[in-house]
């Protein structure tokens, strides 16, 4: 947790309550955070499926984007525009492995990656 309790208490105690509430809340959707990400590993293994690297890698991105904007959910940007502005820092910085095949022209890709057309007649 990046309040300490001693903060919390210290605001209180100086009637500071909305930084009090704040401190608290912040505390509160950090501990959240941390623990939905465990869970979700928690029940992946339980269902004998793996969480994989990149949806882990993800997730740490995620959580970086969301530190470097200065919240701690994306609920907390208020308007469309700053909405918009950190899922398109999210779609521009993060590259799945998957995206890197799409990425490619057909002279780069490797045959077994190449989507070939159906005939006309949809006969093979």
């Amino acid at each position: 947790m990046t309040t300490n309790l001693t903060q919390i208490v210290d605001a209180i105690s100086n009637k500071q309550f909305v930084a009090a509430q704040d401190m608290l809340s912040d505390a509160i959707q950090e501990k959240l955070s941390d623990s939905l990400i465990a869970r979700k590993d928690e029940v992946a293994l339980d269902f004998g499926q793996e969480v994989t690297n990149e949806e882990k890698d993800y997730d740490a991105f995620f959580q970086k984007a969301m530190k470097k904007f200065g919240i701690s959910s994306p609920a907390d940007l208020k308007t469309d525009e700053k909405k918009k502005e950190f899922f398109n820092y999210i779609d521009k910085n993060f590259k799945a492995s998957n995206e890197e095949d799409e990425e490619m022209g057909e002279e780069e890709m490797p045959k077994s990656k190449m989507k070939t057309k159906a005939p006309a007649d949809g006969a093979y």
